[in-house]
């Protein structure tokens, strides 16, 4: 990546979920289905933990309800983390 795009790159995406939501989209991976496996939903579990996550991490564009289980996973992992960075006082770790 050029140094010069990298800046125009953080602009166009206000968070994580949504640059993975429009660069796969692109590229042609976002809706197409996989023949190697079946892909499962997000369970209502899930659903409802991330919905609540996202609004508390200030990303509420994390929340996607079509979602997989894995691809819900990783969101709640990494909004997770981020929650923990938020809760902590700065300079601690």
């Amino acid at each position: 990546m050029h140094e010069k795009s990298a800046p125009s790159y953080r602009r166009r995406y206000k968070c994580v979920a949504c640059a993975e939501e429009q660069i796969g989209f692109r590229h042609g991976y976002g809706d197409m289905p996989s023949k190697s496996k079946v892909v499962d939903q997000m369970t209502a579990e899930q659903a409802a933990l991330l919905r609540k996550i996202a609004f508390d991490a200030y990303e509420p564009d994390a929340f996607s309800p079509n979602l997989t289980k894995a691809e819900a996973e990783r969101r709640i992992d990494m909004l997770k983390a981020k929650l923990k960075l938020m809760g902590e006082p700065p300079h601690t770790q």
